[in-house]
């Protein structure tokens, strides 16, 4: 860019607007992000399901018709295995895949996030999977079970249903600066 190009763009920049374009501009950017946000165009925010970063439904895996939730893993070892899918890629969702990716995961969710399984001392995974309807396609969606890690584990514990964390399914403490 020219000197004298880029000195007119700075000074440009720099000049104050007068106040009813400025509130014009403000105007716009509310009204702008207000009707996104009706049109779901923005990522479903997974904070108002107990905090992490934003994930769209679209992210999540598909629920085959008539809604069942046998793809719908329901801990992090039943996505990619006890090790993350590290050395034993034994989950059911694709590692290295999309999200989305996750096949018949019954036997993964026994195996890894039942009572039997050990996940939680003994209690099991702290979430529940429940088919969503989003467009065209039912989405797997997860709600924290009611008191499940304070009943469990004592004041200060927290469930994560965050689907992408690593201690998703799982307590956390929260008061040991664990995070979801």
């Amino acid at each position: 860019m020219e000197t004298r190009r880029f000195d007119e763009l700075t000074v440009a920049l720099a000049r104050d607007g007068s106040r009813r374009g400025v509130l014009r501009g403000l105007a716009a950017g509310v009204l702008g992000a207000l009707a996104l946000n009706r049109s779901g165009a923005l990522a479903k925010n997974e904070k108002e399901h107990g905090g992490g970063k934003p994930i769209t439904i679209l992210a999540k895996p598909v629920c085959p018709s008539g809604g069942s939730t046998v793809n719908c893993p329901t801990c992090f070892e039943a996505r990619f295995g006890p090790d993350g899918g590290a050395g034993d890629p034994s989950g059911c969702c694709t590692f290295g895949g999309r999200e989305q990716d996750c096949e018949n995961c019954s036997d993964e969710n026994a195996s890894y996030c039942s009572a039997t399984s050990g996940l939680n001392n003994g209690a099991g995974t702290c979430v529940t999977a429940t088919c969503t309807q989003h467009g065209s396609q039912i989405h797997c969606d997860y709600k924290v079970k009611n008191a499940f890690c304070n009943q469990n584990f004592g004041k200060g514990w927290a469930c994560c249903p965050k689907f992408t964390s690593a201690n998703f399914g799982h307590c956390i403490d929260t008061t040991a600066g664990e995070t979801c």
